[in-house]
């Protein structure tokens, strides 16, 4: 039987559904920012600090925050839709902890460095 928990803690909301029958877990930090809520002169801005939280933190390089899951079999992706803009994790259960400070630390500590962003405007 399929099992949700939902609520808000701080002003954001979670929904958790376990699934006993698999060891991973996926997770999601959603954000309501996407193309259909950017004003003339934004367009493209949620996508642009997308691509710009894996260009690395202060305490992780682009390359390690892609290794810090990837190298223990998981994945680190994100997606900007109209209406939304999602940073996920996929990986072993157990590294649930880990795929949180990656993500948090791409959310709170990312560089968002001058030249990385010329690049990345190109």
């Amino acid at each position: 039987m399929l099992r949700t928990l939902s609520g808000s803690l701080g002003g954001a909301t979670y929904a958790f559904c376990p699934m006993d029958e698999v060891e991973s877990i996926s997770v999601g930090l959603w954000f309501g920012v996407g193309s259909r809520y950017e004003t003339a002169g934004l367009q493209g801005g949620a996508h642009f600090l997308e691509h710009m939280l894996f260009k690395g933190t202060r305490k992780r390089s682009a390359l390690m925050l892609s290794q810090e899951v990837e190298s223990r079999g998981g994945d680190l992706n994100a997606f900007t839709s109209e209406e939304m803009t999602c940073y996920y994790a996929r990986i072993d259960a157990a590294q649930l902890e880990l795929a949180l400070d990656v993500l948090f630390d791409m959310l709170w500590h990312s560089k968002l460095e001058a030249g990385e962003m010329e690049k990345e405007r190109g």
